[in-house]
C-alpha cells in the first residue's frame, strides 16, 4: 500500500489564496470608508464605488477558487501542541489566577 503522508504544510497555492483575499478585502473595505472624503456625485466617488464593487466579485469569485483548491489538494495533519512555552504557561496561570 503506497499512502503518501500529509504535507507538513498548506501548498502555494493554499497560501497564495488567503493572502490575496486579504489583500482584496482590505483594498473593498479601505474603498468603502475613503469614499466618504469625496463630494457626492464627483468623479473620484463614483470609480470608488465601481472598484468596490468590482473587488468585493473578485473576492467572491476567489472563494470559490479556494475551496475548490480545499478539495483537490491535500491539507496538513493537525498536531496538537503537548506543552505550552513557558511564557505562555505563566499568562495563563496569571490570567486564571486574576492578576
Amino acid at each position: 500500500m503506497n499512502a503518501t503522508p500529509p504535507p507538513q504544510r498548506y501548498g502555494r497555492l493554499s497560501i497564495s489564496l488567503h493572502w490575496l483575499m486579504l489583500l482584496l478585502i482590505a483594498a473593498v473595505y479601505a474603498l468603502m470608508e475613503l469614499r466618504g472624503w469625496f463630494p457626492r456625485g464627483s468623479a473620484t466617488r463614483e470609480a470608488m464605488k465601481h472598484w468596490h464593487y468590482m473587488l468585493g466579485l473578485s473576492v467572491l469569485a476567489l472563494v470559490f477558487v479556494r475551496i475548490a483548491a480545499r478539495f483537490l489538494s491535500p491539507t496538513p495533519a493537525v498536531v496538537p501542541v503537548t506543552s505550552a512555552p513557558r511564557a505562555a504557561a505563566r499568562a495563563a496561570s496569571a490570567i486564571a489566577a486574576g492578576k
